[in-house]
């Protein structure tokens, strides 16, 4: 989670751990500061809100997946980047599952978004317009939404053959 500081990550490590005890709407910054070991200042330093600390922890998410895709991407197709997304959620899976139910799930698409657009989709046969790129990255969101409301059942490798199966047989994304 790159622009919080130490004190930052203990906050938004408390956060994550009260979502998953709570749920997001049980959590205050009152809470949050508790369950950190800090202070109500310390917390204002870093953030201006419990908001504040939920994008936070998003981007960090969104960002941990881009970079798992970067570092180990070695086969260049849709079924490794999906496979590679899928896992680097699961471990967040509970706490995605209550902050959609909690009505952000925009914020965790715009996210999403922000990070997997940059990220080089250079497979060959992949189409990759602006068009493209957004409809991809909408449906793994929608997918990996409906799978962690699921209970996550599926292995990320399984989600991954799943989600090509459907994305070939529409042969909407191949040439």
């Amino acid at each position: 989670m790159s622009r919080v500081n130490r004190s930052g990550g203990k906050i938004v490590a408390a956060f994550v751990t009260l979502v998953r005890k709570e749920g997001y709407q049980g959590v205050s910054v009152a809470d949050i500061v508790r369950e950190a070991g800090v202070s109500r200042i310390t917390f204002y330093r870093n953030f201006s809100s419990r908001e504040d600390v939920m994008a936070q922890f998003i981007e960090g998410v969104s960002g941990e997946a881009r970079e798992a895709v970067r570092q180990k991407l070695q086969e260049h197709s849709l079924r490794s980047y999906v496979e590679l997304i899928f896992a680097s959620v699961l471990p967040y899976s509970d706490v995605i599952r209550e902050l959609y139910a909690a009505n952000v799930g925009e914020l965790i698409l715009n996210a999403f978004n922000r990070y997997f657009l940059e990220t080089p989709m250079d497979w060959e046969g992949f189409r990759t317009g602006a068009y493209e790129r957004s409809f991809l990255i909408g449906a793994i969101y929608n997918v990996m939404l409906e799978w962690i409301r699921g209970g996550g059942q599926e292995t990320p490798a399984e989600m991954a053959v799943i989600f090509s199966h459907m994305i070939n047989e529409k042969e909407i994304i191949y040439a």
